[in-house]
């Protein structure tokens, strides 16, 4: 898979968040069908996680980067939707720092769609819930998350929500809210510290940088959503509808997912890579002097068992002879080997899609 990944210049929230929805490919240049949970009339939702903690009590930090975010300009194609907490107090107006906020942006405006019982950001059930949630009410053609908060690298995670005793996100947690989201993302961003090391399976990866400073607020999201609508101009603008039972489409979640790719992707390397390549001349020779040189080498192994079983000893003469094959064998498969790796290294073979 082709994982594109950025560092994004420093820059405020607004600038990320519009470049994001611009950097999605298919919010201005046209979308590609991708067969998804729910898929609606948009082409984008993208989540926002904004698991405030000590930065937004200290500082209004994470008040700072969603009025940031409200500034942000985007087409009736995309939507945005957030979900608020982790903080024992909120700067933002409207903001109930005792429950979780499921909102979403529009006009310019945080619009509360349901208020829910205070639960742990730090619990994977409460980002697969706000995952399930953002895609069965806004439902779209692709999906993207951002996770907005602390991040501790691949050791401490991600995500501490300071009103359940700074309980935080490990890695494993994360992956698996991800996973009981039941939604396959096309985009992941990383508003947090020290989480570019993290490697998801995604088309688009985004490491957000942050300042030195501990209460900084993060966030330098909107760059990136002007950037994609020109990076993605007059590529695929041509959309196809797919109909999918639902254990087809159970298949293909799995093998878009074990195949490191999104699934549209998984789809357009089936149609268009389904021919097998011809077998150069070379290799094909090679190939079966191999299959010769195992055969005999068999052969005279069994000839070896027969003869130790029978005479309670095996020949010294047939266990050179096995010798001497093995070394042919091993001649030829050196040979196989140095001819497939002159062969990539020269063009005259393909290697498989990553």
């Amino acid at each position: 898979m082709n994982l594109g990944k950025w560092r994004l210049p420093a820059g405020p929230f607004a600038l990320a968040m519009a470049l994001l929805i611009g950097l999605l490919p298919g919010s201005a240049a046209g979308a590609e069908a991708e067969a998804v949970p729910g898929t609606g009339g948009a082409s984008w939702t993208i989540m926002l996680y904004f698991c405030g903690s000590d930065l937004e009590s200290g500082g209004g930090s994470a008040s700072s980067n969603l009025e940031e975010a409200l500034s942000a300009r985007f087409g009736p194609d995309v939507n945005v939707t957030i979900l608020t907490g982790g903080a024992s107090s909120w700067k933002m107006d409207g903001i109930d720092a005792d429950s979780l906020g499921c909102c979403h942006i529009e006009d310019g405006r945080l619009v509360l769609d349901e208020q829910k019982e205070a639960a742990s950001m730090g619990e994977p059930g409460t980002l697969s819930d706000f995952i399930s949630w953002s895609a069965e009410t806004y439902p779209a053609e692709k999906y993207g998350l951002i996770m907005w908060d602390h991040g501790g690298g691949s050791l401490a995670g991600l995500c501490w929500d300071e009103n359940f005793g700074d309980d935080n996100l490990t890695l494993t947690e994360y992956a698996q809210g991800l996973q009981d989201g039941g939604v396959s993302f096309e985009m992941i961003g990383m508003d947090a510290c020290l989480m570019a090391s993290l490697a998801p399976r995604v088309n688009y990866f985004l490491e957000i940088p942050q300042k030195n400073t501990e209460k900084s607020g993060g966030g330098k999201l909107i760059m990136v959503l002007t950037y994609i609508p020109e990076r993605e101009a007059g590529c695929r603008t041509n959309r196809v509808t797919l109909r999918l039972t639902d254990s087809e489409m159970d298949w293909l979640r799995e093998a878009a997912w074990t195949s490191r790719m999104s699934q549209a992707e998984f789809i357009r390397s089936r149609v268009f890579r389904s021919k097998v390549p011809e077998v150069p001349q070379e290799l094909k020779e090679l190939l079966h002097r191999l299959d010769y040189s195992i055969s005999k080498v068999g052969n005279n192994i069994n000839q070896i068992a027969k003869s130790a079983n029978a005479a309670g000893y095996a020949s010294a003469p047939m266990i050179r002879k096995t010798l001497t094959l093995q070394e042919e064998l091993e001649e030829t498969c050196q040979k196989m080997c140095n001819e497939i790796v002159e062969g990539i290294r020269h063009g005259r073979y393909e290697t498989a899609p990553d």
